[in-house]
């Protein structure tokens, strides 16, 4: 089971918990956007690409994948579409 991601990126374990993530079957990219939305809580599509210096294409179709997968959370927020991270510890049900 995937422990609370907010104490292990201020416990000082990203390391593990990227581990972890990776563990389950999430890609190298599909962490690194987890990660990401952890950090940030929510965000659309253009920040999480500028952020992570990922072309926009690229990302929506990881987006959808993670979506269909349950590890992130689509919704509509202002009229804009964003995303949120899944909550750490149902990923082990993925």
């Amino acid at each position: 089971m995937v422990k609370c991601a907010e104490y292990c990126i201020n416990a000082g374990g990203l390391r593990m918990l990227e581990d972890t993530l990776s563990g389950l079957g999430l890609s190298r990219e599909e962490v690194q956007i987890y990660v990401a939305l952890l950090e940030s809580g929510q965000s659309t599509a253009g920040e999480l690409a500028k952020r992570l210096g990922m072309a926009r294409p690229t990302l929506y179709g990881i987006l959808q994948r993670m979506t269909d997968k349950g590890i992130i959370i689509r919704s509509l927020r202002q009229g804009v579409r964003s995303f949120s991270a899944a909550e750490p510890e149902s990923l082990d049900q993925i």
